[in-house]
């Protein structure tokens, strides 16, 4: 048997006795430290390197050898991205020892003491740790984290040691997989799976943890934490870029705020490095009830017009001329028709030729998407908008006309919103659908089915014949 101690010091005469730094051994003796030869490559890395090592011997189960293995190779050390030139430009010693005065300490990790002072039998030079590791038979992985890794190694039936792990990188703060849209959406409203990411933002922000709960899905993550709401939006692995969602609802609050609107306040923002690159933003709390379609129909009627009158007064506000903010162009997009592509080739067609020679008028900021969802009312009874991430720059029919469809072209809610505004509300609406990214689903569930426009003016007479029932 062969025993040896590696040290990156060059000229070690002999090893003293030492008390162990491992609290669970016993600290009223003193021990030299030895590695057998099976077990010396976990020891061939620089001082204080974090690294997972494991190899497989007669207990290891053939499940686990292919699961860990992709080489002829069983022996296995996996050290940080991070370490990587460290260990290119180390050189180390290895001190072969004379195993007469040593006893094994624990057999899977290969640990032998003595507990009398050791002079060295033989010295060898490693210039090359990477090189003298593939001699042994050893294979070297670089990675971003050690402990997901070593989680499962533990959990395996490997032989393992994991050594210096207090210098890794700390523990993933969302551990679950994402490589798709459909990963995204089995993970985007679990509470589990966010909680440690949520509190680590929460502690980088300096505020304060609480419960987590959770609100209405949308797109991203969306979750109450005490009086505020956090949104994490969906990484780049999810399939989806959401750079301009997140540009877009960053604006849009801002802009709120900044204008006084009845909107949530934006707290912070930022990014979190993980597993996964996760873009935030932290907003206030508001208590509400949402603007459900189904509650609004069985308000009264004075009450709908109230309701009515008070959105206009926000609309109004938010509806004004702003910088351009994120490069939609709502007309010309084609990426934003497809809603569209469910109704008859004629009709599309003729519209893509309607939207490209006809004048729509000045833009403005429009929220988008002022449905219920996006719209609370306080136990006060004033009403307040969230959600900005679809918010554009178009003309204002954008914006009225899907909020006259959201409440279904109610008569007491259409008189309080449009009560001094009804001019050519038939024409106005139909432009306002026909432009909108949601247009396509607004004339399926609200008005008729996809094949019953024929054409642009089978479109038009089907909008007029709903406004004019309404306003009458």
């Amino acid at each position: 048997m062969k025993l040896f101690h590696v040290s990156e010091e060059p000229d070690i005469a002999q090893f003293v006795p030492r008390t162990p730094l491992r609290n669970d051994l016993d600290q009223t003796k003193k021990f030299v430290w030895a590695i057998n030869e099976q077990c010396l490559p976990n020891f061939l890395a620089p001082r204080e390197c974090p690294r997972v090592t494991f190899r497989a011997d007669e207990n290891t189960s053939e499940e686990d050898v292919a699961r860990f293995f992709s080489t002829s190779r069983r022996h296995c050390m996996a050290i940080e991205h991070a370490w990587f030139e460290r260990m290119r430009n180390t050189t180390l010693y290895l001190y072969e020892l004379d195993p007469a005065n040593f006893c094994l300490q624990d057999q899977a990790a290969g640990y032998y003491v003595s507990e009398q002072t050791e002079a060295p039998i033989a010295k060898t030079q490693i210039d090359d740790i990477f090189g003298a590791l593939f001699e042994r038979g050893v294979e070297v992985r670089l990675v971003d984290h050690l402990w997901e890794l070593s989680d499962v190694v533990i959990a395996s039936t490997l032989c393992f040691s994991n050594c210096d792990m207090a210098n890794a990188r700390s523990r993933r703060l969302f551990t679950r997989h994402i490589a798709s849209w459909d990963d995204w959406g089995k993970v985007y409203q679990s509470i589990p799976a966010f909680r440690d990411l949520i509190a680590h933002i929460f502690a980088k922000e300096n505020l304060p943890m609480a419960e987590i709960g959770q609100l209405e899905p949308g797109t991203n993550a969306v979750f109450r934490v005490g009086g505020y709401v956090v949104k994490i939006f969906a990484p780049n692995e999810s399939g989806m870029d959401q750079t301009l969602d997140l540009q877009t609802e960053l604006f849009a609050i801002q802009r709120a705020n900044a204008l006084g609107i009845a909107a949530p306040k934006l707290i912070a923002h930022g990014f979190v490095q993980d597993k996964y690159r996760f873009a935030y933003l932290i907003m206030e709390f508001i208590e509400g009830k949402m603007m459900l379609e189904d509650d609004v129909k069985r308000m009264p009627n004075q009450a709908k017009y109230e309701f009515g009158r008070k959105l206009r007064t926000i609309t109004d506000k938010m509806n004004t001329p702003c910088e351009c903010f994120n490069g939609i162009d709502i007309v010309n997009d084609e990426d934003r028709w497809e809603r569209w592509r469910k109704f008859p080739v004629r009709f599309q067609t003729e519209r893509r030729d309607y939207l490209a020679s006809h004048a729509f008028g000045a833009s403005v900021f429009v929220h988008g998407d002022l449905n219920g969802d996006n719209i609370l009312m306080t136990a006060q009874g004033d009403l307040a908008i969230i959600d900005f991430a679809d918010a554009v720059l178009a003309p204002v029919e954008y914006e009225h006309a899907l909020v006259a469809a959201t409440f279904d072209f109610d008569k007491a809610f259409l008189r309080g919103y449009f009560e001094n505004d009804t001019a050519n509300l038939d024409e106005r609406c139909f432009h306002g659908i026909l432009i909108h990214a949601f247009g396509g689903d607004i004339v399926a569930e609200r008005i008729c089915g996809p094949e019953e426009i024929t054409g642009l003016e089978r479109l038009r007479e089907k909008i007029y014949a709903v406004i004019e029932e309404a306003v009458s």
